[in-house]
């Protein structure tokens, strides 16, 4: 792999042009990976392997220093990090910082910047006062998500993901077929990690993710909706909600239930629980469900997760 500053990298920005080259992150988002990404890995390039195949690149590394990890996917020693074919992947001396996000239990490569070149960006952000891993984000799990997209999977009609984060919600979402799916997000690192995460994806032109007030944007023409909110704001998202929803609008509310609507399903155990509700033409309504982790939704298939 060769120094961060040429294109041989892999994909690690947002905002690609349609020929989908490969460059590496921006400073900007160098700051943010490492706050928000799934593994931070202080090491060495032992080796890269090609699988055309599949059309992705295996990158296997000595980990000298295990800096953040969500899932146990590392362990100080060796390691293997995927990423795609088309980046052109090369081994190269050096100690790398590498970062990431886990996908079915792998650990896919985000940004892979030179130990010493993110160290500069650091220093530079904190001479300018500027303390990217004091963002509150806390991104939704991927029990969180699969509880999501079984209580809205098969309805039609936009999603939305108010205060969208990375925007993995929203990429799920897409990928299961509702569509158009967008997120609005007020944070601008954030609104560019989601788009990294739909170019990554192959999604780029497809779904959307808008830098905007929540309380700004009308959901009137909205009939799927995602929210994970704090407590605090809830009460008011709920007048917004009321105001605005068309009839047979459906909201899923993650981590905290909507205070004083009734839930027409819960599915999850502890901070994976979601709560779904119906919106009908004289506001929302529905009966709470019927056990503390699964329940029959309609437009859903009946399942139990938790």
């Amino acid at each position: 792999m060769h120094e961060d500053r040429y294109p041989e990298l892999p994909p690690q920005a947002h905002g690609l042009g349609a020929d989908g080259v490969c460059r590496p992150c921006s400073d900007t988002e160098l700051l943010l990976t490492v706050c928000t990404s799934d593994f931070v890995i202080h090491g060495t390039i032992l080796g890269v392997a090609h699988n055309t195949e599949l059309q992705e690149s295996v990158i296997t590394v000595a980990a000298a220093r295990v800096l953040r990890q969500t899932r146990p996917l590392f362990r100080a020693g060796e390691a293997s990090i995927h990423t795609l074919l088309r980046c052109g992947v090369r081994p190269g001396p050096g100690a790398f910082l590498f970062m990431g996000w886990s996908r079915f239990s792998e650990a896919w490569l985000g940004c892979a910047p030179r130990f010493q070149e993110f160290s500069r960006a650091y220093a530079a952000a904190r001479a300018n006062h500027l303390h990217p891993c004091e963002v509150p984000y806390v991104g939704a799990s991927e029990r969180q998500v699969e509880h999501v997209l079984t209580l809205l999977r098969g309805r039609p009609g936009k999603m939305v993901d108010l205060g969208s984060g990375d925007g993995r919600i929203v990429l799920a979402a897409h990928r299961c077929g509702l569509r158009p799916a967008v997120g609005y997000e007020l944070n601008p690192w954030l609104v560019g990690l989601a788009r990294l995460h739909a170019w990554r994806a192959g999604c780029a032109g497809s779904v959307h993710y808008r830098r905007e007030d929540l309380w700004q944007v009308s959901l009137r023409d909205c009939n799927n909706v995602s929210v994970f909110l704090a407590p605090s704001v809830l009460p008011l998202l709920e007048d917004k909600l009321r105001a605005e929803l068309p009839a047979g609008a459906r909201v899923v509310s993650g981590r905290f239930p909507l205070p004083t609507w009734q839930p027409v399903a819960v599915m999850g155990e502890g901070p994976d629980r979601v709560w779904a509700y119906d919106v009908h033409s004289g506001g929302p309504a529905g009966q709470a469900s019927p056990g503390p982790s699964s329940a029959s939704v309609p437009g859903a298939p009946n399942s139990q997760i938790g």
